[in-house]
């Protein structure tokens, strides 16, 4: 005999309950910020993946510290993210090797030689990210960013 599990729908107080701070940030790139909506969600996937590494104060700290703040975070993920989809670091990104924000929020020394060394992994767990937590977590505000 097959089971079947029937999941409810998510109701947006438990969005709210357990992704409050994703959400806020979100919010932040999207409407003070001004950023496009399908980039803004790229930024989010890199840090939650970066929360999933073990950096867990990134987003709380990038709610905090105020929108110029998030808009150098989301600057130094989409430096990231370039260098993620990029077979070689690309020209003019090696000497941007800092990624200051981004060094200040976590505890771990990141440069884009190291995040280039790890790519392989990085894009499939960005993409991993991008197809089942993001959707999830921030469809209603996608949609409301479209």
């Amino acid at each position: 005999m097959e089971r079947r599990i029937h999941f409810q729908p998510i109701t947006s107080q438990v969005l709210d309950m357990f992704h409050s701070i994703d959400r806020g940030v979100f919010k932040i790139l999207t409407e003070t910020l001004q950023r496009e909506p399908t980039q803004s969600m790229l930024v989010i996937s890199f840090l939650l993946l970066l929360e999933r590494m073990g950096v867990r104060v990134v987003m709380q700290q990038a709610t905090t510290k105020g929108s110029m703040f998030m808009d150098y975070l989301a600057e130094d993920c989409i430096l990231c993210l370039k260098c993620i989809l990029s077979p070689h670091v690309p020209i003019g990104l090696e000497a941007n090797n800092s990624l200051e924000t981004l060094r200040q929020t976590c505890i771990a020394e990141l440069t884009l030689a190291k995040v280039h060394r790890m790519m392989d992994v990085l894009l499939q767990r960005v993409k991993e990210s991008l197809d089942n937590i993001c959707p999830i977590i921030l469809g209603d505000l996608m949609m409301n960013a479209i």
